[in-house]
């Protein structure tokens, strides 16, 4: 039995992917860095040498093309850019994200002058966005394969009159989103062949605008804050989405406005933060069927202080925000399910003390889940604003690390998850660079990857963007501000297979609780005929050890918890170290609509296969985040007997469709 770094191996050999993974390692890039390259003039402890280079160097000079307004449809992203030439218009870089792969998309608005996409949006494999031409003014608009032109979907506003469309959110292949057709601006949609986009509802009627805004789902129910002339407040729609199934949930705030914000959807529950008829902001929730009797106050105890509830974010069942809680200031809380006053908690007073009579504040923001870890910036009055971190069960946080030495602040920002690492920007004595912290999420953990313009200036590398296993950025440079990408260091998928027929020894695992069972989960394929015990596989720096799963299924800790939102990846052997057949000896043999359960609390949560592929051992981008609950199954494939190890995985991915008891 090989092991290296954590990732077991079935043969005495190294699998053929060590050599993929070995040619990303530090050590390599460190001699072998393709130009342009980051300019790593320096090293210290906590550096990491990683290779990134420029994608095309739009506008030749050192004017710059100044990407930004990413998508992504498969391996290609889309963004908006100048070449000096068409004005600022669509543009795409694909795989392997290089100038011969970058060309301008269209040349909406001819010429020099720029139609300037915006809020670019994606329904299955159509970006939407929206542009002016010079003619219809700011419109909606749509790109489809093969990517080589763009149509106006509708002149919403006829003639010049900007339609503005803004605030897009798809429901199944319907696009929804706030337009001003001419008579003030309410909520519209477009569906298939969307060459037409029709109005929703005209919430204010006659000419005012009920500005809808912060539009959020639930299944096919459409939720959005909208003013209807006496107030803004919570709204829904639901199919087919016309004026007699657009209803407002309930008047919060009667005689004002309610102003709901941060729509934020766990299960079936969706929270908010709102202003109640005494001019506080506080959480609040409302559950099915979603109107005035089953919304309320999620801390309905009133107090003689608001919360002041602001940036909510989940975990599973975790609500997390930002407010005010007796006599501590602005710090992390959190509440539970059922949701009531007595749920609610500080999870941690990073900030202690007083300043006069006024307690201190450390101001929790940007609150951005990986795994089951919540990562936040905050300043303890100590340290500055600095990256942070809460794991389960959430009653304590931990400082990542300082960052900028001392009491200034790193001012971490732009938090963007790739698989189990979290890349960010900071600020240090070299001026604001890209970091990355990986499992364990340790003060070692955390390491600042790019180098650009030192030892004097920053070139602010920003627009953080993950596509897959690649990190896309800007950055301003003797080129000007262009596009750049580097190749995210995360763990390989784990090896999953012995060899076939064949026994294997297996050493001893290293302790004897190397996996926990999940909450008595196990998990089924019934078109397979498996089901078995689901446990935690624990993440180090290099990856999950699956080597003793035997009979059993790995949730990948880190990804998303079972049944939750995300992704949740499990991984099981296609044979075991006897030479017989694992439990995902036969995922291949799965097909879309097929189903695979979990059973958890007394409950069934049914997943439907909608991918089904093979892929590289080390092609980590089927762990990518997903807003709703799915499932990632991962096993070997293609046992080679010449090297002693599995040539590829083998990838089922399927979403929750269904819960019963």
């Amino acid at each position: 039995m090989h092991k290296r770094k954590g990732i077991v191996a079935s043969s005495l050999q190294m699998p053929p992917f060590a050599a993929a993974v070995l040619l990303l390692s530090p050590l390599f890039l460190l001699f072998f860095r393709p130009f342009p390259a980051i300019k790593n003039l320096t090293s210290r402890p906590e550096d990491i040498r990683v290779t990134a280079t420029r994608v095309a160097d739009i506008l030749p000079g050192s004017g710059g093309s100044y990407p930004g307004d990413f998508a992504a449809i498969g391996d290609t992203l889309f963004f908006r850019a100048n070449d000096g030439t068409h004005g600022y218009e669509l543009w795409k870089t694909s795989s392997p994200y290089d100038a011969a792969h970058t060309k301008l998309v269209a040349d909406i608005r001819p010429g020099s002058d720029s139609s300037f996409p915006e809020e670019l949006s994606v329904i299955d494999d159509v970006l939407f966005f929206r542009a002016d031409n010079g003619i219809s003014g700011q419109e909606l608009w749509k790109c489809e394969p093969p990517y080589e032109r763009a149509y106006q979907v509708a002149d919403i506003n006829p003639g010049a009159n900007d339609a503005s469309p803004t605030e897009f959110l798809k429901i199944g292949n319907t696009l929804f989103f706030q337009a001003d057709g001419g008579n003030g601006a309410e909520l519209w949609k477009t569906f298939p062949p969307y060459n037409t986009a029709v109005q929703v509802a005209d919430i204010w009627p006659g000419p005012g605008s009920s500005s809808p805004r912060h539009l959020t789902s639930i299944g096919w129910i459409l939720f959005f804050s909208a003013d209807d002339s006496s107030g803004r407040e919570l709204w829904k729609s639901e199919p087919p989405y016309d004026f007699t199934s657009t209803v407002r949930v309930k008047d919060i705030f009667l005689g004002g406005s309610a102003d709901p914000d941060e729509l934020l959807r766990v299960g079936t529950t969706l929270f908010f933060t709102a202003y109640d008829e005494a001019g506080k902001r506080e959480i609040w929730r409302t559950n099915p069927p979603y109107d005035q009797y089953s919304t309320e106050r999620a801390n309905e105890i009133k107090t003689m202080y608001p919360t002041l509830a602001t940036d909510l974010a989940a975990i599973g069942e975790t609500v997390f925000f930002t407010g005010t809680l007796s006599l501590s200031g602005f710090e992390l809380r959190k509440i539970v399910p059922p949701y009531t006053s007595t749920q609610i908690s500080g999870v941690m007073d990073i900030y202690e003390g007083f300043t006069g009579p006024f307690p201190n504040s450390s101001f929790p923001a940007d609150k951005t889940p990986v795994g089951s870890t919540l990562f936040f910036t905050a300043n303890d009055g100590l340290h500055g604003i600095e990256l942070w971190g809460s794991v389960p069960p959430y009653t304590s946080a931990f400082l990542a690390k300082d960052i900028n030495h001392g009491s200034a602040s790193s001012a971490p920002r732009e938090l963007t998850p790739i698989g189990t690492s979290l890349y960010f920007t900071a600020v240090d004595s070299n001026g604001r660079q890209i970091w990355r912290t990986s499992p364990p999420y340790d003060e070692n953990s955390v390491v600042r990857v790019t180098d650009f313009n030192l030892p004097s200036t920053s070139s602010e590398p920003n627009r953080l963007f993950a596509l897959g296993r690649t990190l896309f950025f800007t950055v301003s440079d003797e080129y000007g501000n262009e596009l750049w990408k580097m190749e995210a260091d995360s763990p390989a998928l784990p090896a999953t297979g012995f060899a076939p027929g064949k026994i294997t020894r297996l050493a001893p695992p290293p302790r004897e609780d190397m996996y926990t069972l999940v909450s008595d989960m196990q998990l089924a394929i019934p078109a397979l005929g498996v089901r078995v015990p689901l446990v935690g596989v624990p993440v180090s720096d290099t990856g999950w050890d699956v080597a003793w799963l035997g009979q059993q299924a790995g949730y990948l800790i880190d990804t998303a918890f079972p049944t939750f939102p995300g992704n949740t990846v499990i991984a099981a052997h296609a044979y075991l170290p006897d030479g017989n057949p694992g439990p995902f000896a036969n995922l291949q043999r799965l097909r879309w609509g097929d189903q695979i359960n979990i059973y958890a609390w007394g409950r069934i949560y049914t997943y439907e296969v909608r991918e089904s592929r093979r892929i590289a051992p080390e092609d980590t981008s089927v762990m990518k985040h997903e807003e709703y609950s799915w499932l990632t199954l991962i096993t070997c494939q293609g046992f080679d007997e010449e090297s002693g190890s599995y040539r590829w995985r083998y990838v089922v991915r399927a979403v929750l469709t269904q819960v019963t008891n």
